[in-house]
């Protein structure tokens, strides 16, 4: 029997690719670091937490565990901006979340930072339609690694 019904956020509620493409650039231009292609983007780094990615560029061109707190603090600025204005209203979208969600228990897993949850699910108008969310503020191992997804059967096991 199904009781519980997991959304990941990015490519299947928002598609935010580009978003924090265009965020992680300006914030590395704002610190004065070179930015990335988008190819680079796309092979290297997309799909990872910004942590995760500051990491990998860090060592590439050789910048301070300082200047990488404040890099990933500028992104994250930047990037709820871009959310803010880009995330539109989907009723379709609605429609499923409301119908899912007198049968079944709604969570939302995402590599993406709390915040970011919270705004996409927001300006989705479905947040109050999602019973649990775990994001990569909640989790050791980000995805693909599994936690996400025992964090939800432990809840709803």
């Amino acid at each position: 029997m199904i009781k519980v019904i997991i959304f990941d956020l990015d490519g299947v509620l928002v598609n935010t690719k580009n978003i924090h493409f265009e965020a992680l650039n300006n914030a590395l231009k704002k610190n004065n670091i070179d930015e990335i292609s988008y190819e680079e983007h796309l092979k290297i780094y997309d799909g990872l937490p910004t942590k995760e990615k500051l990491k990998l560029i860090s060592r590439k061109f050789k910048f301070s565990n300082k200047k990488k707190l404040k890099i990933q603090s500028d992104k994250n600025k930047i990037t709820s901006k871009i959310l803010n204005k880009n995330i539109k209203y989907r009723k379709s979208i609605q429609k499923l979340f409301v119908s899912l969600s007198k049968k079944y228990k709604i969570v939302v897993a995402t590599n993406a930072i709390r915040n970011t949850l919270n705004i996409c699910l927001k300006k989705l108008k479905i947040d109050k339609y999602v019973n649990f969310k775990v994001c990569n503020e909640n989790v050791i191992n980000p995805k693909p690694n599994p936690e996400i997804y025992f964090k939800t059967f432990i809840k709803y096991g």
